[in-house]
């Protein structure tokens, strides 16, 4: 007991423990246990007493929260002992289908769906079910049960769903509350909130807001061993670098589990990642088919675990688990200039013991079979036990926000439970869903005192994220929402307009600067080559989307030859095959979509490319582009700076960002020489940009990327469609 008090002391500060620990003195320890007099008395005071209570569980990942727990509240609810129907709400169908497969074996599963009204009899199987699952069935407006016990595991890096399912949830638990206060019913509603490796603070201050006292367990002090330990040789990563005992590990056990960034080690192994970048045209259905096929029966197989995978299962010969750094990517909002902006991060606590977890859930941990991996002083690099806001709070905002229009018709933002983080963040992207025609008020005040509701073009974009897998980027889905409900209002719009706009959206899905890689100076005679006839002249030099587009046309056959990774086309520019490819099958993707003709191999018009724009589908084109980026623009300068450094004006925030000229593929000089000529606006101009990113801590470290020029006069328009000056439409309002 003295010992394993040591260790628990010891792992308060610490990831893991030392290697002189013996694994075998240490197995899988049920963390809840230690408490469960407490989860025993809430269950049974929500049994005795009407109404919607909440408890909170924390504890380390890999400590029975989601299996013996489950199973134990069931038994106390088939004992009466708990609200008799158990609802489990997990992130995703992987999760879900390894939960749903263990409780099953424990006798708590069958098929029978019970989620809904008072079901009979003495058997009452747990449901297991996603966020995006529950939030169908709650939406359907199906009775829910009298009695009902909801463990919800909340999620450290939340999505739309996430936050989506958390809001119904309160909501739900308020109704329950309203009906026994006011009503008189008797009706009860235990939740109790999981959470691994971190408090969510967010959640708590929610759920005591609209219910009171929350009842919280906090069992991060209590972790596991981590014995076998080791750290990665220098050069690990380089071509020829190894891993000490790699090759016996890969003799001995089926599995590995890595950090993501161990897939760029190309050595000896084969390696997958376990939440696959799934193509698009895969149904859901088939992308978790094929992870847990990977999972259970790939032979010889290291396994990328990122910081990305929103879960960890338990396998039955995992025997490495390697953690390669302490560092990852993220796309946040900046709430000093309103932008969204790529930074590195430090990988907090949670998500390396999440990693971890993999190895203490396989079945050879405890019995000396699992080796841990690490970056030399990982203690040292690892942030904080905190909150992160995932992608719901950043990249798709706009997204949630408008899934809360849609599921809360009628209702002030302010009366809808959300876990609101910065009312000004929210304010500000529902002024751009104003401007960019996607939801309309009803009322006057402020953005947050409004009852606001979807427009067309906002159920528009709803309905394409959620057939792309929720995963594109805001602006993107803008664009293929505007190209299909411009062929429903006048089929007779040009196709041409329609293919050029989803060939870009396409490519600006994988990202320009993945498919092209520039260095100027580059041969611009070999460049205007590859140009077919749909580029016009005038946009030669507009750079970003246009030339990406000619390069893709120019070269879209060799993509389908998979012959290296990558096309050198002219000096300087190099074109990346395997980004091609990927290119082209969403494009298949999008074109089904939303072109009213169908996708371009499959009948339609096969030589369009070979066809020239008019002027009025050159405008068409730019108006577009303009809408889809409305808030991504950016003024560049009548001339650059000293030493041909381009300095560039942000019209969201007036903040200033630098280009670096020399690896775009828009030509800011020829552009201007272009604009001299015809007197237009001496030479300055404007330009949407792809990325932002922070390439060190201060704000003027931020350099844009990804440029395409926007003629000027384009502006009219969008001032024209608003009845607001530009750039006044798009500027964020001072704190």
């Amino acid at each position: 007991m003295a010992q394993e008090q040591r260790v628990a002391r010891k792992s308060e500060s610490s990831l893991w423990n030392g290697a002189e620990l013996d694994e075998r003195e240490y197995p899988v320890f049920v963390a809840w246990k230690e408490e469960a007099d407490k989860v025993d008395g809430f269950l049974g005071d929500a049994v005795r007493t009407p109404g919607a209570t909440a408890l909170s569980l924390v504890s380390q990942p890999a400590t029975g929260k989601s299996t013996s727990l489950i199973l134990h509240i069931w038994e106390l609810a088939q004992a009466s002992k708990a609200p008799r129907h158990v609802l489990y709400v997990v992130s995703t169908e992987v999760e879900a289908r390894f939960i749903r497969a263990w409780l099953t074996d424990h006798g708590a599963m069958d098929n029978v769906a019970v989620f809904g009204p008072q079901q009979g009899g003495r058997y009452i199987p747990v449901q297991v079910v996603t966020m995006e699952r529950f939030i169908a069935l709650a939406l359907q407006e199906n009775p829910w049960p009298n009695d009902l016990t909801v463990a919800f595991d909340v999620n450290w890096y939340p999505t739309v769903d996430d936050e989506m399912a958390i809001s119904i949830l309160v909501k739900r638990a308020m109704e329950v509350k309203t009906a026994v206060t006011e009503m008189g019913k008797d009706t009860r509603m235990a939740i109790i909130l999981l959470m691994s490796g971190y408090v969510s603070s967010r959640t708590l201050t929610m759920f005591q807001r609209y219910l009171g006292h929350v009842t919280h367990i906090d069992l991060l002090h209590r972790t596991h061993a981590y014995p076998s330990t080791g750290e990665l040789n220098e050069g690990w990563g380089e071509p020829g670098g190894r891993l000490d005992g790699a090759a016996m590990w890969l003799r001995e056990r089926k599995m590995r589990l890595a950090i993501d960034d161990i897939s760029g080690y190309r050595g000896e192994f084969n390696i997958y990642p376990a939440y696959p970048s799934h193509d698009l045209d895969e149904t859901p259905e088939d992308a978790v088919d094929d992870t847990i096929l990977m999972l259970r029966d790939w032979e010889n197989t290291m396994v990328t675990v990122g910081v990305a995978t929103p879960y960890a299962v338990g396998l039955e010969a995992v025997g490495m688990v390697v953690l390669t750094g302490a560092k990852t990517s993220a796309r946040v909002i900046d709430p000093i200039i309103m932008q969204l902006v790529d930074i590195e991060r430090r990988m907090s606590h949670a998500e390396a013991a999440r990693i971890l977890s993999w190895g203490t859930r396989s079945t050879a941990f405890g019995k000396g079979g699992v080796t841990m991996v690490a970056v030399p002083g990982i203690n040292n690099h690892i942030g904080s036990i905190r909150d992160d806001l995932g992608r719901s709070w950043n990249e798709d905002l706009p997204i949630f926000i408008l899934a809360l229009f849609k599921a809360w018709p009628g209702v002030r933002l302010a009366r809808i439970p959300i876990r609101i983080t910065d009312r000004w963040i929210a304010a500000d992207r529902i002024r751009r869903l104003s401007v960019l025609g996607c939801a309309v008020s009803l009322g006057e005040g402020e953005e947050q005192d409004k009852v606001w509701r979807c427009t067309d073009l906002g159920y528009k974009i709803l309905e394409i994220w959620a057939k792309t897998h929720k995963k594109l980027d805001f602006s993107i889905i803008y664009l293929l929402a505007k190209v299909a409900m411009m062929q429903q209002r006048d089929p007779d719009v040009s196709s041409l307009v329609a293919r050029v706009l989803v060939h870009m959206a396409a490519i600006a899905y994988s990202g320009i600067r993945e498919f092209v890689a520039v260095h100027r100076p580059f041969d611009e005679a070999a460049l205007v080559e590859c140009f077919p006839p749909i580029i016009p002249e005038s946009r030669r030099q507009a750079g970003g989307l246009w030339v990406a587009l000619a390069l893709y046309l120019r070269y879209r056959n060799d993509f389908k030859q998979g012959e290296g990774p990558s096309i050198s086309t002219v000096n300087g520019i190099i074109v990346n095959r395997d980004c091609g490819g990927d290119i082209t099958k969403n494009l298949l993707v999008f074109e089904k979509l939303v072109m009213a003709a169908g996708p371009s191999s499959a009948g339609a018009q096969q030589d369009w490319y070979m066809l020239e724009l008019g002027e009025v589908e050159i405008k068409a084109i730019d108006e577009e582009l303009m809408w889809a980026w409305l808030h991504r623009i950016a003024w560049c300068k009548r001339s650059p700076e000293p030493g041909n450094v381009e300095s560039v004006l942000d019209m969201v925030s007036l903040a200033e960002f630098k280009l670096k000229a020399s690896n775009e593929l828009m030509d800011a000089q020829a552009i201007r020489l272009w604009l001299y000529r015809r007197s237009q606006a001496r030479g300055a101009f404007f330009a949407i940009y792809e990325t932002l990113e922070r390439m060190g801590d201060a704000h003027q470290d931020l350099t844009c990327r990804g440029m395409t020029w926007i003629p000027g006069p384009t502006f009219k328009r969008a001032e024209d469609a608003t009845g607001l000056e530009w750039p006044e439409m798009v500027g964020c309002k001072a704190r």
